[in-house]
């Protein structure tokens, strides 16, 4: 059984008609099985086969992973707002592929967070020195720190130190407080802590804008 990442995928572009043509010819793809598979219609194999983006060999795709399944698409004025569930990785360098040979203008902006393995990628410049917050028990986290925090896809460092301060009784240090080894020696004290651990879980996002790396 594995791990499953989330990868929320926005296909930006000022090309309304391409981005239309796009959502249909996905809608065209995902309404039919490529071959048989264990994901149905939404199965991201039958968007790459049906798409020609890559070929399969022995029964398996050859530059391209596709063990997932497309969950929702949205159509906006200037984006393709796409989320996909995949395995163990979030296997993005296949929208790459696509919007290389369907949309050549149109760019790829990604997050993707498989809490199983702490994997939390993106490109996305608004996510670069943020940290992603899940917090399982905010009434213990509350008895045990007096801090009053909630699970938060995104919270830049600037903000999150105020808070991991509080937790750990520490008085505040201007001078620190942007530089990342102080930030990350915070969460490192905050999750070394048993009880603390068990309410809260913190990890930063990771930039990653090389698509060979992210499938």
């Amino acid at each position: 059984m594995p791990n499953w990442c989330i990868n929320y995928i926005n296909i930006n572009s000022k090309n309304k008609e391409g981005l239309k043509k796009l959502y249909n010819k996905i809608e065209e793809w995902t309404s039919k099985d490529y071959k048989k598979n264990d994901f149905g219609h939404n199965w991201l194999g039958n968007i790459i086969g049906f798409s020609k983006i890559d070929s399969m060999k022995d029964g398996e795709f050859i530059n391209v992973r596709c063990r997932g399944r497309l969950d929702y698409m949205e159509l906006t004025t200037d984006s393709l707002v796409i989320t996909t569930e995949t395995a163990w990785s979030p296997q993005i360098k296949m929208w790459k592929m696509i919007i290389d040979k369907y949309l050549p203008d149109a760019e790829v902006i990604y997050s993707a967070e498989e809490c199983g393995d702490c994997l939390y990628l993106t490109n996305d410049p608004a996510l670069i020195n943020s940290y992603n917050i899940t917090v399982y028990d905010s009434e213990e986290l509350k008895r045990l720190t007096d801090v009053n925090i909630s699970s938060v896809f995104s919270l830049h460092a600037n903000d999150l130190v105020p808070e991991l301060q509080k937790m750990l009784n520490v008085k505040d240090t201007s001078s620190s407080k942007d530089n990342k080894k102080y930030v990350d020696s915070l969460i490192t004290k905050v999750l070394e802590n048993d009880e603390l651990s068990k309410c809260i879980s913190i990890n930063e996002w990771l930039f990653e804008d090389d698509f060979e790396n992210i499938q």
